[in-house]
């Protein structure tokens, strides 16, 4: 099973800048051409002054938090990882040009019996936060891993 004593360790804290030079391409490559994510006049023109981060691109700010050791530390079924699911919850939107600082924690784990025997699930949580410490957004990603014999 997965090492359930890690529930509630915190990853190292990090501070990303969210860059319209990372966040056009992504929302592009999603197909989403909302003038607030790709079109800086228009943005500008908005109620909120600028760019915004489309809603999942927090993924790629996790990507910089998440340490490496965690993985290991859980003791999860390395070839069998399936990303399960991903949640966001914001409390405003993210904006290109401010810095996030991102801190992360292990949520949960649980287990589940699958069809092909009994899987380990892990929620991993990341928070971020403006300049003044205010939340803006929260994203939750499962991972499901089956057992090891």
């Amino acid at each position: 099973m997965a090492n359930v004593a890690l529930i509630g360790k915190e990853t190292p804290t990090v501070v990303a800048e969210v860059k319209a030079e990372e966040t056009i391409p992504f929302a592009k490559a999603l197909g989403d051409l909302n003038p607030l994510y790709v079109d800086e006049k228009a943005a500008a023109a908005s109620r909120f002054g600028t760019l915004l981060a489309p809603p999942t691109f927090p993924v790629t700010l996790a990507a910089g938090n998440m340490d490496p050791d965690l993985f290991f530390e859980l003791g999860l079924n390395f070839a069998s990882i399936v990303h399960g699911e991903q949640e966001f919850e914001y409390e405003r939107p993210l904006r290109v040009g401010e810095k996030v600082t991102i801190k992360g924690r292990v949520a949960d784990i649980s287990e589940k019996q699958g069809k092909s025997g009994v899987m380990d699930v892990v929620v991993l949580e990341t928070t971020g936060y403006d300049q003044r410490g205010e939340k803006i957004y929260t994203a939750r990603m499962t991972l499901l891993s089956k057992r090891m014999q």
